[in-house]
């Protein structure tokens, strides 16, 4: 991505690179290439290192600099199917 990217310096004079979301990239994917109504619901996640530079706590917690992130994405054509989806999700974060 080069030259568009957001670059910062944290507190430590290093510099980084404020990663894009992956909620555009993940929205354009699917959008290319799922578009018949059959293959839907689509369910999909990534893993990712994050990196974070913070000073405080936040909401009680401190976060470390560097931590793994889970991100799910869905894709439905109706609500029951939203629905369904979350349940999944929240019950594979429980048995987690």
């Amino acid at each position: 991505m080069g030259p568009e990217l957001l670059r910062i310096k944290n507190r430590l004079n290093q510099e980084l690179v404020v990663s894009p979301t992956a909620e555009e990239a993940f929205t354009a994917l699917f959008k290319e290439r799922i578009i018949i109504l059959q293959n839907y619901p689509v369910l999909t996640y990534q893993i990712n290192t994050k990196y974070r530079d913070e000073i405080r706590p936040r909401y009680g917690l401190m976060r470390t600099r560097e931590f793994t992130m889970k991100d799910a994405y869905s894709f439905h054509t109706n609500d029951e199917s939203l629905d369904e989806a979350y349940l999944s999700f929240e019950k594979a974060y429980v048995k987690i």
